[in-house]
């Protein structure tokens, strides 16, 4: 039940940033955040097979991910949420879609603190890889 209320809240978030935000294409910085976020994105997918899972139980038939883009990030799908949201911020900046992009961050924060709690549980070597990768940004966070 958890999952799925973090799930709800993070799609409804993501909804109104892109309601609200405006993506700057003449903006260098909007597209790049953009840029970024689609191709960690998509890295993450092509590493992970595409088999996708929204929500932070984990499926039976699910494997842990340790190689290509989850060798340097442990969430590249929740850090490429954050920088192609933060495309719609930067492009026309305003103070209630920065504030919608926080709560985002923070209802992801939760939620990959819940998925790691469940993949601990599930995967014996999940706690020796945490240690040895960040978890949103490489080298760094």
């Amino acid at each position: 039940m958890k999952g799925k209320l973090l799930v709800l809240a993070q799609f409804i978030l993501i909804f109104l940033i892109i309601y609200y935000g405006q993506l700057n294409i003449n903006g260098v910085v909007s597209l790049t955040l953009l840029f970024i976020g689609l191709l960690i994105g998509f890295l993450a997918i092509i590493n992970m097979r595409f088999s996708v899972n929204v929500f932070p139980e984990v499926r039976k038939s699910q494997q842990l991910v340790t190689s290509g883009i989850y060798k340097y990030i442990r969430h590249p799908m929740y850090s490429a949420v954050l920088l192609t949201t933060a495309s719609f911020v930067v492009g026309k900046f305003s103070w209630l879609v920065a504030l919608l992009w926080l709560i985002l961050l923070a209802v992801l924060v939760v939620k990959l603190s819940y998925e790691e709690e469940i993949l601990v549980k599930n995967f014996k070597q999940y706690s020796k890889y945490k240690h040895a990768t960040k978890r949103l940004i490489p080298f760094i966070i």
